[in-house]
């Protein structure tokens, strides 16, 4: 074992690995959404980014930038700092375990309704 860190969260870790980042979600006792930057060398927290939404979908990282469900938005957040890019409403009753997709510069997940499209137009 090189390290080991603590999380302090209470249930439903999931985690992806980026460019020497290792992006945790899980949810806290209050039942709200944490997403945890660490730095996988040392296993050092750099952000920790904590939403009202309820439970988060396993995130997922793409041209650097991180990407996770909340219950009914969609979060984006700088993949090497943690920082907060943007969020999104998606009205899709999403399912809080929902995985993502990315394919080109579209972005797909299931809800409840079906399956959600997310494009940039590009």
């Amino acid at each position: 074992t090189q390290w080991k860190t603590s999380i302090p969260n209470e249930y439903g870790h999931s985690l992806a690995v980026s460019n020497n980042r290792i992006h945790v979600s899980a949810s806290d006792s209050s039942d709200r959404g944490v997403l945890t930057t660490l730095d996988a060398a040392d296993g050092s927290t750099i952000n920790i980014e904590k939403h009202p939404d309820g439970r988060t979908s396993p995130p997922i990282v793409a041209d650097g930038t991180q990407f996770w469900l909340g219950e009914e938005t969609l979060y984006a957040s700088d993949a090497d700092t943690g920082s907060r890019k943007w969020s999104l409403d998606v009205n899709a009753t999403v399912e809080s375990y929902s995985s993502l997709s990315v394919h080109g510069s579209d972005l797909f997940f299931a809800s409840r309704n079906g399956v959600v499209k997310i494009s940039d137009g590009a």
